[in-house]
């Protein structure tokens, strides 16, 4: 906003740049976005000097080799700035943060605009002040759920510097499959190698989603394997096929849930509105104050007391168990008032409607969300959604909406002073693997964000260097409806007003299901569960 009221200042007429900007303090910044659309939208906006590029961190060694960096106060000074030295968009050997490829992608110099898809008809607009595009070359591919149908090249027409000019791409028109999405893309990579690059270095992309849908497929809850079901004690204890799924009735939860006779789930899900603050969070310059905030809420120390269960069977095929709840920290009257009604089903698929009312005044939450520890031997995490790298509501536009796959272990990202990291942004579906095939599916209803880690949010929060966090052989997997932007406050603005998790009430759904030898996520997740 500050940069806008300087920008249409009536008075001024001089150019405008930013002297520092996009402070990359740790898992950082957000709005790079909303930077460069307000540069663009004013014309004595000329930029900005980032600040910082380069985490300032010595390079140090445990005694069993680990590396580690150090920043301020690890060498026994009585003076100095803590971590504020560790504030740029790549770590001391100069290996990119995440942040850097949103920083890629809001300079990048061509841009796409769709003007009739159904036909591949789009135009270019070319963002170099003087240069035409005539050292690029582009390449096109149509996807389905992330995957390539069809990709081909294109030449480039020739489009003078600020200038634009239309193209089509001549994919042909899919015949939809249910479920499935499909998108554009487009790329733009170096013809030629220079000094600075080789040829194929990609300096542009798009994606544009197409016109192209069927319904999902759906599946009738009466078609599906029966429901076993009984009491043994406080637990509810549900079978089905090769899984077991045991409920404590008195905590309100999925206290252990098994497939082929091995720990699944071992714990939860449970709602999870804490994360590990950032450095935005914890060192707020302006009137943010995150983390302050949220500790002084009790954010970090909320506990549930269960009020009330109740268990339905509802079909041979279903059962539902309804939990009602209030989560708050000890000697604070604001809270929640909390439903989960879970609804299992013979198949394995449990469809879980959380529903959460605040209560009290409250600051705007970190997070709102499920948390459960899968066990360790569904070491692969796969996932439909943005990627490959993290992505936060306010910085995600420069991690493209995928099919990834890799292991738990590199979902983490190694900020020197230990934070939230790994969240993936607009999840359609994610699954942890073991290597024998099965796994536990996560479906939402709408778009997730999730995470999957060998670190608890506990961890991450104590320690402060990566060399004192010590890696858990199980998997603690978030998944959020909403979760916190990042911001700059660590030294600028913090998340703006629409990347936020303001506290009202708010409902949302998720699916779970463990997955068989043989099955194949991308195919179950497509599967709607039609409830009579």
């Amino acid at each position: 906003k500050y940069l806008i009221d300087l920008a249409e200042d009536p008075k001024e007429t001089r150019p405008l740049v930013m002297c520092e900007y996009a402070h990359a303090m740790g898992n950082s910044p957000g709005s790079l976005k909303e930077y460069w659309e307000a540069i663009e939208a004013h014309p004595r906006c000329i930029g900005g000097f980032v600040w910082d590029w380069v985490d300032q961190g010595i390079r140090q060694r445990t005694a069993d080799g680990r590396e580690w960096y150090a920043y301020g106060g690890d060498f026994g000074e009585a003076r100095h700035d803590g971590d504020f030295c560790i504030n740029g968009m790549v770590w001391p050997d100069r290996t990119p943060h995440p942040c850097l490829w949103e920083y890629k992608k809001v300079l990048e110099p061509v841009r796409v605009h769709p003007v009739d898809l159904a036909e591949g008809l789009v135009e270019l607009e070319n963002c170099y002040d003087f240069s035409d595009l005539s050292h690029l070359a582009l390449a096109w591919a149509l996807t389905g759920d992330g995957c390539a149908l069809q990709q081909g090249t294109l030449p480039l027409p020739e489009v003078r510097p600020g200038q634009r000019a239309r193209v089509r791409v001549p994919f042909e028109a899919p015949v939809p499959e249910p479920g499935v999405e499909y998108r554009l893309e487009l790329s733009f990579a170096l013809a030629q190698c220079t000094s600075w690059a080789d040829a194929g270095h990609v300096v542009a992309w798009a994606q544009l989603e197409l016109p192209f849908r069927a319904p999902r497929p759906a599946v009738a809850v009466a078609g599906l394997p029966a429901l076993q079901m009984e009491e043994q004690g406080s637990q509810l204890v549900l079978r089905g096929g090769d899984w077991a799924l045991w409920f404590d009735l008195h905590r309100g939860r999925i206290a252990r849930w098994e497939l082929g006779g091995r720990p699944l789930v071992k714990d939860g899900p449970r709602v999870n509105l804490w994360r590990a603050p950032t450095d935005n969070d914890l060192n707020a310059s302006g009137e943010e104050h995150l983390a302050v905030r949220w500790r002084e809420a009790g954010l970090d120390r909320l506990r549930e007391r269960v009020q009330g269960v109740e268990v339905a069977r509802l079909s041979p095929q279903a059962v539902r168990v309804d939990v009602r709840s209030q989560l708050g920290a000890p000697g604070r009257r604001a809270g929640f008032d909390v439903t989960m009604s879970y609804t299992f089903l013979g198949s394995g698929d449990v469809l879980l409607d959380a529903a959460l009312t605040p209560r009290g005044e409250l600051p705007p939450l970190p997070r709102v969300g499920l948390q459960m520890v899968v066990a360790g031997r569904y070491g692969t995490f796969t996932w439909y959604g943005r990627g490959p790298h993290e992505a936060y509501p306010d910085r995600k536009v420069g991690a493209a909406v995928g099919l990834y796959r890799g292991s738990v272990d590199e979902q983490y990202v190694p900020y020197i002073f230990p934070q939230e990291n790994g969240n993936k942004a607009d999840v359609r579906w994610a699954a942890l693997m073991a290597a024998d095939g099965e796994g536990l599916l996560v479906v939402g209803e709408e778009l997730l964000h999730v995470g999957a880690l060998h670190y608890t949010t506990r961890d991450l929060e104590r320690a402060a260097h990566t060399h004192e966090l010590a890696r858990r052989r199980d998997i603690t997997l978030s998944v959020d409806h909403r979760h916190c932007g990042l911001g700059s406050a660590a030294c600028g603005p913090g998340p703006l007003p629409q990347y936020l998790v303001w506290p009202e009430p708010m409902r949302f759904r998720v699916r779970l299901r463990p997955l068989q030898r043989g099955e194949r996520p991308e195919v179950v997740a497509r599967q709607a569960i039609r409830e009579e």
